[in-house]
């Protein structure tokens, strides 16, 4: 591969011997411009090098991957929190559109975390540190958005860093925040009821970071402080929890991510244990996969998992930069992404 420091030696060489040798002035203003438009090419060329490596030759960069939801027709979404922007892929990780900057204006983002798609295909973002959530249809146009109101709130409609997220069949929109609560919205965005607060009784939260809803209706919640699963109905009823601390089959050292499949079963980020594991719908341990790594199969630090209708996994492998696709039962598909790095 060629270099700018080559490019630059032959053009300076080149005009020392058609300036100095010859003392032809004409001969060293075509030399300097031709230097001129060298350096104007190599530039160029690096600018569309670096754009091929992002999309094509290097793949899809993400910058801190957080959360993942699925359409009807397998379309991936991913909150890219560290870029401040929301990417959309095809099932097998093509690359399909982006969307977002940073900023607060409608359409850009501050660390979003949390992801949904609803039944329509219209996607729910929890803007974190705009303390909103936003909806977008599935191109990315700008829809509405909630919240946002002068920094932390704990009122009602307010959020508190918004990350988990999830939409019912009916289009209720259910968010946890550091207000450790969960709230219910209907489609408008008004409140139909809460629950929560903090604490480790049943009902209670020490940041809920993740939700999920099963076809039911009901809710899983990924309880991050206090290392267990919460499952409730759709007002919020409390039916069940499992899961405490430590590194065994059904613990959890900080949950961060959840989904349901179409037959119930739950699939969870277990955040420091650098594995998803796998459960039925009351808690029953069925399998795990995943260790501290970036090989096939490995993780660091995983944060978010969406299942599609085939039985598909996806995880967020946070910490190296990627999406990982797996079977129902933890075999390895393929996986996409990595970090930008400098050209």
């Amino acid at each position: 591969m060629f270099s700018i420091d080559i490019f630059l030696t032959v053009a300076v060489a080149f005009s020392l011997e058609n300036s100095t040798a010859k003392g032809d002035i004409m001969k060293r203003a075509r030399a300097l411009r031709f230097l001129a438009l060298l350096c104007l090419c190599v530039v160029c060329f690096f600018l569309l090098r670096s754009a091929w490596r992002r999309w094509e030759g290097g793949g899809p960069q993400f910058h801190n991957p957080y959360g993942i939801a699925v359409d009807s027709s397998g379309n991936l979404f991913v909150a890219d929190w560290g870029n401040h922007r929301i990417q959309k892929f095809d099932s097998s990780g093509k690359f399909l559109r982006k969307w977002g900057s940073f900023g607060g204006e409608d359409g850009q983002f501050h660390d979003p975390m949390g992801i949904a798609v609803d039944f329509s295909g219209n996607v729910y973002v929890a803007d974190t540190s705009n303390q909103r959530f936003q909806k977008f249809d599935s191109c990315g146009k700008f829809l509405t958005k909630w919240g946002g109101w002068g920094g932390r709130a704990s009122g009602e409609g307010a959020f508190s860093r918004p990350q988990g997220i999830a939409v019912d069949s009916s289009g209720n929109i259910f968010v946890g925040d550091e207000n450790h609560r969960i709230q219910k919205l209907d489609s408008s965005g008004r409140r139909l009821v809460q629950w929560g607060g903090k604490g480790s009784n049943d009902g209670e939260f020490d940041h809920p970071w993740a939700i999920a809803v099963d076809s039911s209706g009901n809710l899983f919640v990924a309880d991050w402080g206090n290392h267990h699963i919460q499952k409730f109905d759709s007002s919020g009823k409390f039916i069940a929890k499992w899961g405490s601390e430590g590194s065994g089959d059904g613990q959890f050292s900080h949950p961060s991510g959840i989904a349901v499949d179409s037959s119930g079963n739950v699939f969870v980020a277990d955040w420091e244990n650098h594995r998803v594991q796998k459960f039925g719908s009351y808690g029953k341990f069925l399998t795990k996969w995943g260790s501290k790594g970036s090989g096939n199969e490995q993780f660091r630090f995983p944060r978010g998992v969406a299942v599609d209708s085939k039985g598909n996994v996806f995880v967020v492998d946070t910490k190296n930069d990627r999406i990982q696709k797996f079977d129902s039962s933890g075999n390895f598909l393929t996986k996409w992404g990595s970090r930008p790095s400098a050209d």
